[in-house]
């Protein structure tokens, strides 16, 4: 799968694009969009290397 040229070629986003399709990715989405990518939670919330927070559960 080619990877955007937004991205920085070995950065988290493009390896995960590059190699991995989760069970419910919807696959054109996600190699336009990117995945998301959870770096830490707190609390109730997890976090995403963009540093948005969502509420887990």
């Amino acid at each position: 799968m080619p990877v955007p040229t937004r991205l920085k070629p070995n950065s988290p986003c493009a390896r995960d694009i590059g190699c991995r399709l989760h069970p419910f990715t919807n696959a054109a989405l996600h190699e336009d969009a990117g995945p998301s990518i959870f770096v830490r939670g707190e609390r109730i919330h997890v976090l995403d290397d963009a540093a948005r927070a969502l509420a887990d559960g």
